[in-house]
């Protein structure tokens, strides 16, 4: 969508400009300008029509156009500039036209494979699923992870490949372009002393059946799963599908509450959560990495209770519950992430990142209901401005109308003049 959008914008100041230098080229021209203008749109229209689309894009296609000869109708009672009805004109059309490039949904049937991993997965873990949204990670590859978000399976590769920088750090020894198309083998994930699918709330990893032999991580999981009381659990296949399936015993919750606080620095919480710090005992559940000293932290008594409960849980927005016998830091398995705020009980609060890349926040003793919402500043800064721009573009298109009508003689007083002299 950011690609299209930016496609879209720089196809509107090339219309701009060509219409612009046909006025400026040919003073007279404006009616040809139009008539070059009108042709273009028509090739288009024409194109998009005889190509194998969907009905609702013709459907979307044939109101934009008629809405971009409203405009026309519209302009041409307000302004007698020939350059600006033109303008406005092909702006209506290219982004109607761009609109309708974007397919609504995509069928199934012109890719099939990722659809149908997603769906094997889905229905092999749906006997485990259950309690709090928990996260899949796919090896070796998942090469069509932007299905995920509509098979409605959460997975660590995310949104390729928009990838977050610390999830790459995180998932990944070192760097490497391949993250972008979801391959993930580092067998350093299935380590005892790695922490980074805990904290990710990672419950369950999907094996595929390609590359198996290769797949290092694939071989750890198979040996860790072996051990006594491990961290992993193969689960019961029911599917023919090849894939084989383990669960992480020790994938955090969304949120829980600690009161031990270690002060180090970024570099050496990477390498502690990623099991690469030799005699560095680190527990996520009793205490939290920070890279700055957090002040106001106590200790809660032997046996407190404590409850941290999810009241709802949006891509955007998570609501929490929060029982502290004593002021804690809340952790949760969320990457930080510029734009996101939180709020205790409506009131402001500082989100920290700990962990080596996770959201928290410091929390006083007490029931409280606490809030984090992605609320980005660019976002409120975009929109502000768009509001000026378009103030500013009303402005000059009633400006020539207004001033027409500050030059009109007023008959009356004319009149007036005329019987005094």
């Amino acid at each position: 969508p950011v690609r299209f959008l930016l496609w879209s914008n720089l196809a509107l100041a090339v219309a701009s400009a060509m219409v612009l230098t046909w006025r400026a080229n040919d003073p007279g021209g404006g009616a040809r300008s139009v008539r070059r203008v009108w042709l273009t749109a028509g090739a288009l229209a024409a194109l998009f029509w005889l190509s194998d689309s969907a009905g609702e894009s013709r459907v979307l296609l044939g109101s934009i156009l008629l809405l971009a000869a409203g405009t026309v109708v519209v302009t041409q009672a307000l302004a007698r500039n020939r350059a600006i009805k033109c303008l406005l004109a092909v702006s209506v059309l290219e982004l109607g036209i761009c609109v309708c490039s974007l397919q609504l949904a995509v069928p199934a049937a012109r890719d099939p494979g990722p659809p149908l991993v997603m769906d094997e997965i889905r229905r092999g873990l749906h006997s485990a699923a259950g309690g709090p949204p928990t996260r899949t990670l796919v090896t070796p590859a998942l090469f069509g992870a932007n299905w995920a978000p509509f098979a409605g399976l959460p997975v660590l590769q995310g949104y390729n490949p928009l990838v977050p920088a610390q999830t790459r750090k995180l998932l990944l020894e070192a760097p490497a372009p391949t993250f972008e198309v979801g391959l993930v083998t580092d067998p350093s994930l299935a380590a005892r002393e790695s922490h980074v699918l805990d904290l990710m709330r990672c419950h369950h990893i999907a094996v595929l059946p390609t590359m198996r032999e290769t797949n290092l991580l694939a071989r750890a999981l198979q040996e860790a799963a072996t051990e006594d009381g491990g961290r992993f659990r193969r689960l019961a296949q029911e599917d023919t599908s090849g894939l084989l399936y383990y669960e992480n015993r020790r994938s955090r919750p969304v949120a829980w509450l600690v009161h031990n606080v270690r002060a180090v620095s970024e570099e050496e919480a990477l390498r502690v959560v990623r099991g690469k710090a030799p005699g560095f005992m680190f527990d996520p559940a009793r205490e939290v990495l920070s890279s700055e000293p957090l002040s106001g932290i106590a200790r809660a008594q032997e046996g407190a209770r404590e409850l941290v409960t999810v009241e709802s849980y949006e891509d955007d927005r998570i609501r929490l519950s929060v029982g502290a016998a004593a002021a804690g830091v809340l952790v949760t398995s969320e990457l930080a992430y510029p734009g996101w705020t939180a709020t205790i009980d409506g009131r402001r609060a500082r989100v920290l990142t700990v962990n080596a890349g996770f959201r928290a926040v410091t929390v006083p003793e007490g029931r409280h209901e606490v809030v984090f919402a992605y609320r980005p500043s660019t976002t409120r800064i975009g929109l502000t401005l768009s509001a000026l721009s378009l103030a500013a573009l009303s402005a000059c298109a009633a400006w020539p109308a207004w001033r027409r009508r500050r030059t009109v003689p007023d008959p009356s007083s004319d009149c007036a003049r005329s019987q005094t002299d």
